[in-house]
């Protein structure tokens, strides 16, 4: 006789019944791949790009690998965050940040307003000139 065989039945048989109304499925973790008649937990995945020669990234003009229009849908501002400006030159911020460093590129400094709070100085976001990034990008470029 065994005194847990009655318990894992009635759990077993609960987890087996139909799921309380207005829960969409069974209790527990989502399934990752839906069975037929389930609902996606996640929205679509994007269609995958197709490869080849015509999307290599040899194939492309310069121009095309920097995106026009940032993945906000509005015109790239003149100054950049670390964050975007790494976006910008398609590179991880860490590289931008070490560039910093090196003194390769060169931060624009904002100054800030004198204020009750505030005696001057300057903002402290690392903020970078497009147009510098545009000029580095030629320079570096191969020909």
């Amino acid at each position: 006789m065994t005194p847990t065989a009655a318990p894992l039945a009635a759990a077993s048989r609960r987890l087996r019944d139909a799921p309380p109304p207005g829960f969409p499925g069974r209790p527990g973790r989502p399934r990752k791949h839906p069975v037929d008649g389930d609902s996606p937990v996640t929205a679509a995945s994007q269609p995958r790009v197709p490869a080849g020669p015509e999307r290599s990234v040899l194939a492309s003009p310069a121009s095309a690998l920097i995106p026009a229009v940032p993945a906000g849908g509005e015109a790239w501002p003149r100054l950049l965050g670390a964050g975007d400006a790494a976006r910008y030159l398609g590179v991880g911020e860490d590289t931008v940040l070490e560039l910093l460093r090196t003194g390769t590129l060169h931060r624009v400094r904002i100054p800030a307003p004198v204020t009750t709070k505030r005696r001057g100085g300057e903002i402290r976001r690392v903020l970078l000139d497009r147009a510098e990034l545009d000029a580095l990008i030629g320079a570096w470029r191969e020909r």
